[in-house]
């Protein structure tokens, strides 16, 4: 079984001072599931509603039916085209072309958070493709959650990784 496993890559700066981990999409199968039942019944009402006469509801159910598609778009989006991308810089050598850069020097404890039980409020939104992902880093000012899309095994992975190159234990 091929797992999915994080994109890992130390960049040409000196003496390998950065590390860019970009995990994979998510690929989780509810969102395309909703999307797919909101194509199958919205749809032909739409248009049944468009073609007929007007009626002073008509518009409201319309707005309300066209941002339900479109919290469906964000879903399959979040889902299928995101990719959690985190940089980790050693030293003050840090480029700018990465949006969220971390210092290593900063960073006090990774760990892997507990898998989340599918009835919880977390477990629903991973199975919707929102959460923040399993690892929390903790930093001197506050801590960053990662790793959405990363399965049990790149997780534990991904966390060693990092604790190498931060020098942690």
């Amino acid at each position: 079984m091929n797992t999915p496993t994080p994109t890992l890559s130390h960049q040409d700066i000196e003496e390998e001072s950065l590390l860019h981990i970009v995990c994979p999409t998510q690929k989780r199968l509810l969102p395309v599931l909703l999307a797919g039942c909101w194509c199958l019944m919205f749809i032909p009402a739409i248009a049944r509603h468009l073609s007929g006469p007007s009626q002073d509801y008509a518009y409201a159910w319309l707005a309300i039916t066209l941002s339900t598609g479109a919290l469906f778009a964000i879903l399959l989006y979040r889902s299928y085209v995101f990719r959690d991308e985190l940089c980790i810089v050693r030293g003050s050598s840090a480029p700018k072309a990465y949006k969220f850069l971390l210092s290593a020097e900063t960073i006090r404890a990774v760990r892997v958070l507990p898998s989340a039980q599918a009835w919880s409020s977390e477990g629903k939104l991973e199975s919707l493709g929102l959460s923040d992902g399993r690892i929390e880093i903790e930093t001197s000012t506050q801590s960053f959650r990662f790793g959405a899309g990363l399965d049990e095994y790149s997780t534990h992975n991904t966390v060693n990784k990092i604790l190498r190159f931060c020098g942690l234990n």
